[in-house]
């Protein structure tokens, strides 16, 4: 982009503060903290001394401390125009007296006031502001103040994004100025180089075409030079030959031969000469044709540049309008920061009538105060004469402490001893009892052994029952069967039967009562012990 077109932009940012916030064009200084009342007010005046003022001090006591106080950007933003016949607006610090209008102005008013900056009077439009709070607002009587933080830290947030967005908007501009002067410094620089380039070749092909033909001409003319002398040796010799009386034949033959070297010399010279014009022409056509692609190669370089401005003047085109929404959005941003400034205003007319009642408040409190200290003397010179009759007391119970504690000491240790020993026993006895219960645990996997075996043999006899038993049915069926005759016959053979029963289940019952002798002692030794274990113990009982 041209300084023309960076002019241009630049101008119409101006006209755009200008037109929206009532700012000259001129040469001037950038609004900053310092100087945030030139987006609202234009006329602003210098404040009255203020007298400072101390809510340490008691409501009764007048006199104040004056002193000059010291102007700050945070108090250019509630500081208004003055008016003859008004109230003096002045900044609120926490040290100085403040003279504010009654709150009778709504916030539309205020809105419409500050926000009526027409196009045809923006010298006008502090003068209005002015005359419409003076207008709304009525003389109220001074009282201190002191600044809530919260408006604080908002007007310092406020104060900080303006700040920001001028840095933004500047860095902006001045990225774009260099960046295109970048593009333009780079493109100069090529075009020059491609110009330099193309000199450059058209003058080494100039001195090279010239060379060639100062050469071709040189050639040709020492090759005529030679000739001419060919020529001359000739003619010398026709002289001296015409002029001598020889024989007519050998000088004519002498011609021919002459004329004859002559035409092959001239033949010769033509060849030569068409070979080396065929060779500049093939030169120059070699020469020619690098000279079309050199010329080829700069149209598209020609074509590709001109692509490439055309692609610099579309980012350039891009840059203005991503200027014109960054000026667009300072420009949201302003009027945000005005309606927040002029909430700012109402909020800080509800303070100043919250610290009135404050003010009132404090000064219950401070006679509230002064009662309660009253009683609280009173009570602390109760409370120290109680504490001393306690400490007297606790002096005696002190001594006696110290008379029952070598007592109680005593005791301590002998009833100490005394547990020591109990404690010795009740481990001797807790190791018998672990001794006791090791026994007692092999004594009854002995009597579970027993008792499988028991109960095996308890089987075996009742298989005996069952097989004894179907015998005798079977011999019943056969008896019945016989015949009468028989009768004696078959009762003898009953007989002898049940003789046989009786004597293997007699055997029978001698095998049990052997294996019931041959464990009736670890029976009798295993109910002995659980007895014994089960019985009661000795309040004396101790373990060997």
């Amino acid at each position: 982009m041209t300084d023309e077109g960076l002019s241009g932009l630049l101008g119409e940012m101006d006209e755009l503060d200008s037109s929206l916030f009532g700012r000259s064009t001129g040469m001037q200084a950038k609004p900053s903290l310092g100087n945030l009342d030139s987006l609202f007010d234009d006329t602003r005046k210098s404040t009255t001394k203020k007298a400072s003022v101390s809510f340490l001090e008691k409501p009764s006591t007048s006199a104040a401390v004056q002193h000059v106080p010291t102007k700050s950007a945070l108090d250019d933003l509630f500081v208004e125009a003055p008016n003859n016949s008004g109230p003096v607006v002045a900044s609120i610090t926490p040290t100085q007296t403040i003279a504010r209008p009654v709150r009778q102005q709504t916030r539309s008013s205020a809105l419409g006031a500050l926000l009526g900056l027409n196009q045809k009077g923006k010298e006008t439009a502090p003068q209005a502001i002015t005359s419409t709070l003076a207008s709304t607002s009525a003389p109220a009587p001074a009282h201190s103040a002191v600044r809530a933080p919260e408006d604080i830290l908002r007007e310092k947030r406020l104060e900080n994004e303006i700040e920001r967005l001028y840095r933004e908007i500047d860095e902006l501009k001045r990225r774009k100025r260099e960046d295109e002067m970048e593009i333009e410094h780079l493109w100069k620089e090529k075009l020059s180089k491609k110009d330099h380039d193309c000199t450059d070749e058209l003058k080494n092909l100039e001195d090279q075409y010239q060379k060639h033909l100062l050469k071709l001409k040189s050639e040709h003319e020492h090759e005529l030079e030679n000739l001419k002398i060919t020529y001359a040796r000739q003619l010398d010799v026709i002289q001296q030959t015409t002029g001598e009386w020889k024989d007519v034949t050998t000088v004519v033959n002498k011609v021919d031969t002459l004329s004859s070297t002559l035409n092959h010399l001239a033949d010769n010279v033509n060849m030569v000469t068409e070979r080396s014009l065929l060779e500049k022409e093939t030169t120059l056509r070699t020469r020619e044709e690098q000279l079309n692609n050199r010329e080829q190669r700069l149209l598209e370089d020609r074509t590709q540049f001109d692509d490439e401005r055309k692609k610099v003047y579309e980012l350039n085109a891009k840059l203005k309008e991503l200027c014109r929404t960054q000026e667009i959005m300072v420009g949201q941003d302003k009027y945000r920061i005005r309606e927040e400034w002029i909430r700012l205003n109402v909020e800080k007319q509800a303070f100043v009538e919250d610290q009135k009642f404050v003010l009132q408040n404090i000064e219950k409190q401070a006679a509230f105060v002064e009662n309660s200290k009253l009683t609280f003397f009173h009570e602390q010179h109760d409370l120290l004469a109680r504490i001393s009759a306690e400490r007297q007391l606790l002096e005696q119970e002190k001594n006696e402490f110290h008379g029952k504690r070598s007592q109680d000491v005593r005791r301590l240790k002998e009833e100490a001893t005394e547990l020591q020993k109990r404690a010795d026993n009740i481990l001797a006895a807790e190791s018998h009892v672990e001794k006791l219960r090791r026994h007692y645990e092999m004594k009854s996997r002995q009597l579970q052994e027993l008792e499988i075996s028991l109960m095996e043999e308890c089987m075996k006899m009742e298989d005996l029952r069952g097989q004894l038993s179907q015998s005798q049915h079977q011999a019943l069926e056969n008896g019945n069967r016989e015949c009468a005759l028989n009768k004696l016959a078959s009762a003898s053979d009953l007989t002898l039967n049940p003789s046989c029963n009786d004597q293997e289940i007699s055997q029978r019952k001698g095998s049990v009562n052997n294996v019931l002798k041959k464990h009736s002692k670890f029976l009798e030794r295993y109910m002995g012990q659980k007895v014994a274990a089960v019985a009661p113990r000795p309040v004396n009982f101790t373990s060997t």
